[in-house]
């Protein structure tokens, strides 16, 4: 009898190709059981971070839900232990795509890497009226002024992680059922709006992309976008950079973080020193923002 994992889904005949890429970045170790049974399927069905995913493909336009089974996931897959993604969905996507292609797909997600089986149509892959509804949200993408939805979403989260309750003081079933409300509180169209929206920034990029390569100068994309400021995602790697140049200004925070890193957080807290005292003052901030409290 084969060894299996605690937790898997079923394979898709319909969409068969599925990939570590991406995903292993998010997910490198195996998959966590209460991971699965919240974001992912459990015997009450399909759940939330898949449901996201069709969500977003829905609303971009490249599917209807009559193309989803019903009963198993088909964007996220869990195999022996390990998350994977579809890539076969993302490939129909690029062929639905104007301007893109399932090769523009590959190439993004796959590289250069060797063994990648090659695109073979499926008869239902091809849909011009998914392709007219793409088309729509890209000039959508490309004209409009702002995003009201993921500001208020935006706040929704900071009001979330200000309101969260002391985790460690709670019990097992506490923090179930904390982690349950979130969930079915509205996790799934914030997931689903961050795969609509991280959809849609290659738009502009990929045009940009292609001009540049057009005149000759393909790494002055880059440069273009570096321009781009005030990036929701890069706000704690910004806080930490802070963090670092705090400690690494301070003579006394150094000489602690020298001591090694065991019983760090203790030492700091002792010292009666104010640059330690601001420098841990940050540190706490830091963790309310964005973390929470590990082991010191």
């Amino acid at each position: 009898m084969a060894e299996e994992y605690f937790a898997g889904t079923n394979t898709s005949d319909r969409y068969p190709i599925w990939t570590r890429a991406n995903v292993g970045e998010v997910f490198p170790d195996p998959v966590a059981l209460s991971t699965f049974d919240f974001a992912i399927q459990n015997e009450d069905g399909i759940q939330m971070s898949e449901l996201g995913f069709r969500d977003a493909y829905i609303r971009i336009g490249a599917f209807e839900e009559s193309e989803f089974d019903s009963d198993n996931t088909v964007f996220l897959g869990v195999f022996g232990g390990y998350t994977y993604l579809n890539a076969s969905l993302m490939r129909i996507f690029g062929e639905r795509a104007p301007g893109l292609s399932a090769q523009d797909i590959d190439d993004a997600f796959f590289g250069v890497q060797p063994g990648i089986p090659p695109y073979e149509q499926h008869p239902d892959d091809p849909s011009p009226e998914a392709e007219a509804r793409i088309g729509e949200v890209f000039g959508w993408a490309l004209t409009t002024p702002d995003l009201p939805e993921v500001l208020a979403q935006e706040q929704q989260v900071n009001a979330l992680r200000a309101n969260r309750p002391d985790f460690a003081s709670l019990g097992d079933h506490e923090l179930v059922d904390w982690i349950e409300n979130f969930f079915r509180e509205g996790f799934q169209e914030l997931f689903a709006q961050h795969i609509f929206i991280s959809f849609l920034t290659t738009v502009p990029l990929g045009i940009v992309s292609a001009v540049c390569e057009a005149v000759g100068r393909p790494t002055d994309a880059m440069k273009i976008m570096a321009g781009l400021g005030d990036v929701e995602s890069a706000a704690p790697s910004m806080a930490m950079w802070d963090l670092g140049r705090l400690a690494a200004s301070s003579n006394s925070v150094s000489a602690a973080f020298e001591a090694g890193i065991g019983g760090l957080d203790a030492r700091l807290r002792a010292t009666e020193e104010p640059e330690c005292a601001r420098f841990v003052d940050a540190f706490d901030l830091f963790l309310h923002s964005y973390g929470s409290r590990g082991p010191n």
